[in-house]
């Protein structure tokens, strides 16, 4: 699904297509995030402004091409509004499709599983697993060795994108060639993402009796949504994202001046992470 504007086209004409495609499906997070905003009761210029902070934000998914990365947190949004009504099948069916779009929303599973009755984690849990189950029996009945290993596997590409000292504990998994004059060499992600899920279940614990409120749920849920970018083995640009457009929302309810510190913080935050577009030229030597 990635479509990125800082990789040309064989045919520039194509992003007539492409660009509407990318910049539509990306625009799902807007509606989520209002009607996130509505419901904590914010005024017309929070609304207006909160908007403008997360178009603002939102490019750099469409900058480098993830709208899938933008579904999947309108997604998640719309499970945490189903959490705190306590509709728990359609928070099992949002949260699952979130998933399918991008399993970096499981960091937030621990939390919202906190908000449902203990009697219906089953059920939950079979809603959240179906979408993604659905579009893995294709790959698995066609290759199973390829698909299992890049399920378990976790590959990440330092020589690709912004590697961060969880590199140093990172198995390698070899060479696997070349992107231009660029040696494509990759490393696992399993060993410190298994530390992002221990601190998702961390988090889920510590506020789980005020799981239901919904302000805590975005908060919640933007503080397990940052785990990503602190335990990643490789970081790209548009992972900062996420975390950016969920806390965001909480200029709903904050003073004039928390509201300046959070956008002066989020534009730091968003501009930094492309502050050197050529990700490319570290090697991964082992």
């Amino acid at each position: 699904m990635s479509v990125a504007f800082v990789f040309a086209p064989r045919h520039p004409t194509a992003w007539l297509v492409l660009g509407t495609y990318e910049v539509l499906l990306s625009a799902a997070a807007l509606f989520a995030v209002d009607a996130v905003v509505v419901r904590l009761g914010a005024s017309a210029t929070r609304r207006l402004l909160i908007c403008a902070a997360e178009v603002f934000a939102l490019y750099n998914v469409v900058l480098w091409g993830h709208p899938e990365d933008a579904v999947a947190v309108a997604c998640l949004l719309y499970a945490c509004l189903a959490a705190s009504e306590k509709q728990w099948s359609r928070l099992g069916w949002l949260f699952g499709g979130a998933v399918a779009f991008e399993p970096v929303v499981l960091l937030a599973l621990p939390f919202l599983l906190f908000a449902a009755r203990w009697r219906s984690f089953p059920g939950l849990l079979a809603r959240v697993a179906a979408p993604t189950a659905a579009l893995l029996i294709l790959p698995l009945t066609m290759n199973w060795s390829v698909t299992v290993h890049g399920l378990l596997g976790q590959a990440t590409y330092p020589s690709l994108n912004r590697p961060t000292p969880w590199l140093h504990i990172a198995p390698s998994l070899g060479h696997e060639g070349y992107i231009g004059a660029t040696a494509v060499v990759a490393a696992a992600d399993g060993p410190s993402r298994l530390l992002a899920v221990l601190f998702s279940l961390i988090l889920g614990l510590a506020f789980r009796r005020r799981a239901q409120q919904l302000s805590v749920l975005i908060a919640v849920v933007a503080l397990t949504l940052s785990l990503w970018c602190a335990f990643e083995t490789v970081i790209a640009p548009y992972y900062v994202w996420p975390t950016i457009a969920v806390a965001l929302i909480g200029l709903s309810g904050t003073s004039r001046l928390r509201s300046a510190a959070t956008l002066v913080f989020a534009l730091l935050a968003d501009v930094a992470s492309n502050a050197d577009r050529n990700c490319s030229g570290v090697g991964f030597v082992r």
